[in-house]
């Protein structure tokens, strides 16, 4: 019977003392990073925007006065990732791959200006907005319509 108590408590030692390392397995990714101007001063307050591809789920943090950020807990995915200053090109990076236990890291050095600046996983673009005209009433079909009927 002692013999019997022996086994059993040195085996719960070596199935208890092997398992520990499993506790510290996450099921979820992080992604941190560092926001600085080109000049390489920190930018503090830059709204980072994280959000899954596959489900559209964001999450919204702001970076602190080191220009650090971190966004945890985050499931496995591909995610684009936007940093958003006033007075500051807006930065994209997309097909940021994240798996299980993994922190990945994305530095961002904003530039000055209006442009959008699109990262994809291995290029960069740049694109200037859009230009939006305006509505010229004059020649709508409408009032052509009418000119030509004499209205």
């Amino acid at each position: 019977m002692r013999l019997t108590k022996r086994v059993l408590i040195v085996f719960l030692l070596v199935v208890c003392t092997e398992s520990i390392p499993l506790l510290g397995v996450g099921t979820t990714g992080t992604i941190v990073g560092t926001v600085k101007d080109h000049s390489g001063a920190v930018v503090a307050n830059a709204v980072v925007t994280v959000r899954n591809q596959a489900t559209n789920a964001a999450r919204h943090v702001q970076t602190n006065e080191s220009g650090d950020y971190t966004v945890s807990l985050l499931p496995p995915g591909n995610y684009e990732v936007v940093i958003e200053n006033t007075g500051f090109r807006r930065t994209v990076f997309k097909d940021i791959a994240l798996a299980v236990d993994q922190t990945v890291r994305l530095d961002a050095s904003l530039q000055i200006g209006e442009m959008n600046r699109i990262r994809t996983a291995g290029s960069w673009c740049s694109a200037a907005l859009p230009r939006v005209s305006r509505f010229n009433a004059g020649s709508s079909p409408e009032r052509k319509r009418r000119s030509r009927d004499g209205q």
